[in-house]
């Protein structure tokens, strides 16, 4: 299977589709499903704007190899290419509309098991150093030979499944899969496949660890940006570069500031000093709808309790029952959903494909009390690990707190800093946790590898059942459509009845914009693409 597009075109979905100068916004106070309408004309750095950005919290690392976090991702979006991109407005299913990117053509043998890229010749890195075919396997090898975030997304979670990846000549690249994957063009599109300047790097450090400390920090790509500031818990400055291969970005640069206090965020909003701004609280958004735009997407993100299946009592799939049904799902979403959030039961959330929208436990608290006496765990006492700064998990918690005092169940709620959070989460040593999280690929063989499947090192919850795991083996490589969204289902009628999860709600992806703000569109993977945006 072969794609070809003209050299010279814009590639990506943000540079695609921009419109005339002049064109009105493209949504008001009430919200936009998938954008604002186009920018301005391309012009000069100095008859631009800089665009004024506010994030609700910071930014560990800008490492396309370690990054885990939305925040990141959007830097290296921002100051890297990939060799293909995936289209605005949200996921259809597979590989569907991949559009060229560093990559103007590729093909595919008859099994989808050989991909075959054509690299397109005028693009280069900040440094000036040329984009090419020795730079593209140079990054995929360090995303995966690293072992960190980047390599569970560039495999699209089946571990091993890049068996090689091999220059032919300065601009074609060979890629051989060991199976076939249908969503193998989203995983080599996605941030963690983006491409690194190799001879920037290996004057810093290559790829030792003088090398990861310095990429940490610093970009080394050939995105429409090179960062200026950063400082990654205050600011961060992005510098437009006007000889950019895919033209020059709709902004002058960005100014991205990092406030965690819900308050100096909302108020940064309603005094106009910022243009857009991420994780402004869901409580006041309707009062900022007369004078900004709420820029509001369904998406896979979701908010969850997370039940350690390693530690007693949660072992017992009779306590986990327990708690999902003496959890208040409709109080909760009444209280805190603010019209941006709806629930869903099992894994699989509404916005992602194949949702096979099955029935939950539903809310029982005599049922409740019945299953902790079977098990003998009435009168228990458990921890739930909240992350300072988040405002609605804390709220969750504390209605949790009551909902589960009625059936029997003593909740600790235990407030940690992010690094406490973090450390104590993703090594496993929560009993319960509270967490926002969802797969930047919007497809359930990605999200249920890595949550449902045995030993992996984000099974958060440390669930496991090998037969869940021969399931999802299936789907992941069932191309017919029907078998895989039974397969699927099946999946998620397993998890629902062993509750290693309560689903809180799945949520809106939202930004809150001024009105004069142009350009943005919904991406699955959360991260606005700044060049497309016109302040």
């Amino acid at each position: 299977m072969g794609h070809t597009r003209r050299r010279g075109r814009m590639v990506s979905a943000w540079l695609a589709t921009v419109a005339a100068a002049g064109a009105v916004v493209g949504c008001g106070g009430g919200g936009a499903a998938g954008g604002t309408g186009g920018g301005a004309a391309d012009g000069a750095a100095g008859e631009r704007k800089t665009l004024r950005v506010a994030f609700n919290y910071g930014i560990s690392t800008i490492d396309p190899a370690f990054s885990c976090e939305p925040f990141g991702y959007t830097l290296i979006r921002a100051t890297y290419d990939q060799l293909v991109a995936m289209p605005a407005g949200g996921s259809t299913g597979d590989d569907a509309g991949a559009e060229p990117m560093l990559a103007e053509r590729w093909r595919s043998n008859a099994d989808k098991t050989v991909w075959t890229f054509h690299l397109r010749d005028d693009a280069t890195f900040a440094s000036g150093n040329p984009v090419t075919a020795r730079d593209v396997v140079f990054s995929l090898r360090r995303a995966i030979d690293k072992r960190a975030c980047a390599e569970y997304v560039v495999t699209a979670g089946l571990s091993g499944n890049i068996t090689d990846v091999a220059a032919l000549d300065g601009r074609t690249v060979r890629v051989t899969l060991a199976r076939s994957d249908p969503i193998f063009l989203q995983s080599i599109g996605s941030r963690a496949a983006s491409v690194i300047d190799s001879r920037l790097l290996g004057e810093h450090g290559g790829l030792g660890r003088r090398g990861d400390a310095w990429l940490a920090s610093h970009a080394a790509g050939s995105g429409p940006y090179t960062i200026s500031t950063y400082r990654p818990d205050s600011e961060v400055t992005l510098e437009a570069r006007d000889d950019y291969w895919g033209g020059a970005p709709r902004n002058a640069g960005v100014s991205i500031r990092i406030v965690t206090d819900p308050s100096s965020l909302e108020l940064l909003v309603r005094s106009g000093e910022v243009d857009m701004a991420s994780g402004v609280p869901l409580k006041v958004l309707r009062s900022l709808e007369a004078t900004n735009q709420i820029l509001s997407h369904p998406s896979q993100f979701v908010t969850f309790v997370g039940l350690n299946n390693d530690v007693p009592p949660l072992d017992d799939a009779r306590v986990r029952q327990a708690l999902s049904l003496a959890f208040p799902a409709d109080e909760v979403l009444q209280a805190f959903g603010y019209g941006q959030a709806e629930l869903f039961a099992g894994p699989i959330p509404p916005a992602m494909p194949f949702y096979p929208d099955l029935d939950g436990l539903g809310h029982d608290p005599e049922r409740a009390r019945a299953l902790l006496a079977e098990a003998g765990a009435q009168g228990a006492t458990l921890t739930l690990d909240v992350q300072s700064g988040q405002s609605i998990h804390q709220e969750v918690a504390t209605v949790m707190q009551d909902a589960f005092r009625e059936v029997g169940v003593t909740l600790r709620i235990s407030t940690l800093g992010a690094a406490a959070y973090t450390d104590r989460v993703y090594n496993h040593k929560s009993q319960l946790f509270i967490a926002d999280d969802g797969p930047t690929i919007n497809d359930p063989g990605y999200l249920l590898g890595y949550q449902a499947t045995c030993g992996d090192s984000f099974n958060w919850v440390r669930y496991c059942d090998r037969a869940v795991d021969r399931l999802l083996e299936r789907a992941r490589g069932e191309v017919d459509t029907e078998r895989r969204a039974a397969l699927y289902r099946e999946i998620d009628q397993k998890l629902i009845e062993d509750a290693p999860y309560i689903q809180v709600f799945a949520k809106n992806h939202i930004v809150v914009a001024s009105r004069s703000l142009q350009g943005w569109e919904y991406y699955d993977d959360q991260v606005s693409r700044l060049a497309a945006i016109t302040p």
